[in-house]
């Protein structure tokens, strides 16, 4: 697939850096018809993934959900679900361990159908920094719908076009969505009132992520040209432009390390890039995928970036020295998402047509 919004900037958006639990356990989804997983493949061990042994990683569960086109894998803070999420509009937590599924949000249609329709837009979905709220768009017109994990209705706002880009601000506060109006509008998450409408020259907005402090937004705009612009969030004045690129490109995704002060993007080409945001130069390149990643995930220590991409293979890779420390095959298929565990543990990715799988250090 080489669309000009990436998988997971079309479908499902979540800001990977900040997985830790800030306001204790997030409550279970409400169950709906659980439906047991098929067996682990493996039994996963209690080794946390490291660069040493990275090469020992083993697939511990396969979670089948065929014909699906999963843009989204994450786990809930505390580490005893992990959710996907399917253009379709479904939404599943996975029970980590027994892999036992229950279904959050029922699938609205079926990727054949979608596909045969064309259907001018692909749902997203944001999960809140604490695990317990998700905001996603429901709608071409961009009509978004703020939720808790039980399902019940929280706030609602309209972005008035199709949304290619959400995410929700480290404190839980805020919502941004963006798409093919070109800018930013940022609402409270709590009541759905509009803060700041962010604007630019560019046609549309494919990638938006929070600093981990929360002071900064990053947007990346596309057509005519791609460039990323700095937001801070206590004015909601442009605070700077870089990655500016005057021929066309496809920004798939952004990721703040720890810090805050260096931005990790995957885009076409292929090469993911780390750039420092105090002087906005590309500081090392992450070299080796034949096509583009879609997703990126960085360890809970920082120590490793985990990659998903257009070219079948998941990698790995020393965040010290660029290096790919192992490479996971999955032949033709399509990897759109990844997600480590928050005890970092588990490396979970969807692969197209198939669902997700988990993997975990062999014991």
């Amino acid at each position: 697939m080489h669309s000009c919004v990436s998988p997971r900037r079309a479908l499902l958006v979540l800001l990977p850096l900040v997985v830790g639990c800030r306001n204790g356990p997030a409550p279970e989804p409400a169950p709906q018809g659980g439906v047991p997983a098929p067996a682990a493949a493996a039994p996963a061990s209690r080794e946390v993934i490291t660069v040493r042994n990275a090469a020992r990683l083993e697939r511990v569960a396969s979670l089948d959900v065929p014909g699906s086109f999963i843009g989204l894998v994450t786990f809930l803070p505390d580490g005893r679900s992990l959710v996907t999420g399917d253009r379709n509009g479904e939404v599943l937590f996975w029970e980590t361990g027994t892999w036992t599924r229950r279904v959050y949000q029922a699938a609205r249609s079926t990727r054949e159908a979608d596909d045969s329709a064309r259907v001018p837009f692909s749902p997203t979905l944001a999960l809140s920094p604490d695990g317990r709220t998700l905001a996603g768009t429901t709608n071409a017109a961009g009509d978004v719908a703020v939720r808790d994990v039980a399902g019940r209705a929280v706030s609602a706002f309209s972005y008035g076009s199709p949304v290619y880009a959400t995410a929700i601000s480290p404190d839980a506060r805020l919502v941004a969505a963006g798409g093919l109006r070109g800018n930013v509008a940022v609402h409270e998450l709590a009541t759905g009132r509009q803060v700041a409408d962010l604007r630019c020259d560019r046609e549309y907005v494919s990638v938006l992520a929070f600093s981990p402090d929360g002071r900064t937004l990053v947007a990346g705009y596309e057509r005519p040209g791609n460039l990323m612009k700095a937001w801070s969030t206590g004015t909601w004045q442009e605070s700077y432009t870089f990655y500016r690129i005057d021929t066309r490109t496809d920004y798939h995704d952004a990721v703040f390390t720890a810090d805050g002060g260096q931005l990790l993007i995957a885009r076409i080409p292929a090469d993911i890039e780390l750039v420092d945001l105090g002087t906005r130069e590309v500081v090392r390149r992450f070299v080796g995928h034949d096509r583009a990643a879609y997703q990126l995930a960085l360890s809970p220590d920082g120590s490793l970036l985990a990659s998903a991409a257009d070219d079948g293979t998941v990698r790995l890779w020393e965040m010290a020295t660029g290096n790919a420390v192992r490479v996971i095959e999955l032949g033709e298929r399509e990897l759109y998402s990844v997600a480590f565990s928050p005890d970092g543990r588990l490396l979970a990715f969807s692969v197209s047509g198939e669902g997700a799988q988990v993997w975990a250090v062999a014991r």
